[in-house]
């Protein structure tokens, strides 16, 4: 009995040895996975924090500039109510043409004359109840001798067409286009 006891006491001492390994290891997996969900759980929400703050902070910006953009719109539809744009050409009719684009005038009386101010160097004269008459352009005077004249010509359904009016006396509309034309006539 003694041998099968020394045999039993042998198993006892096995599975004492091999019994306490077993919990511990597995309370010690556990605890390194609980650290470390912990802190990934931690850093998590640390990110979406911040990240809300951000989202928060451009939300906030995107609305000032919301506001700043109607501001701007209104003072543009303000001021864009008190001007007319016209483009005006210069054709010296020896194949030179300058162009000028954009030519702001105020909405009180755009005339045409004054469009012409607006980009040129002009000598006129003003004939009672006739109107402006375009002397020179830029220096290019109108010559009785050449038969060649400053004539001004308002663009309408995809053609210049003359206008038998003075320019102080036709008053001009947002996007029109008039060409000054050294033009030669015969009276």
């Amino acid at each position: 009995m003694s041998q099968r006891n020394e045999k039993n006491e042998k198993k006892d001492e096995k599975k004492k040895v091999s019994r306490p390994w077993g919990p511990w290891l597995l309370a010690a997996i556990l605890m390194v996975w609980a650290v470390l969900a912990s802190i990934g759980t931690a850093l998590y929400y640390d990110q979406a924090t911040s990240y809300r703050k951000r989202v928060e902070e451009l939300n906030s910006r995107l609305q000032e500039m919301m506001e700043l953009k109607e501001g701007v719109e209104a003072q543009y539809a303000s001021l864009r109510n008190k001007i007319v744009i016209v483009s005006v050409l210069l054709d010296y009719g020896n194949g030179t043409v300058e162009r000028h684009e954009n030519v702001i005038l105020s909405n009180q009386k755009p005339t045409v004359f004054l469009a012409l101010l607006s980009v040129a160097s002009v000598e006129f004269k003003y004939y009672e109840g006739m109107g402006v008459w375009i002397e020179s352009i830029n220096g290019i005077k109108n010559s009785g001798a050449t038969g060649q004249y400053w004539l001004w010509y308002l663009y309408k359904n995809g053609t210049f067409e003359i206008v038998w009016k003075a320019p102080d006396a036709y008053i001009l509309n947002d996007g029109d286009i008039i060409s000054y034309n050294y033009t030669k006539i015969s009276f």
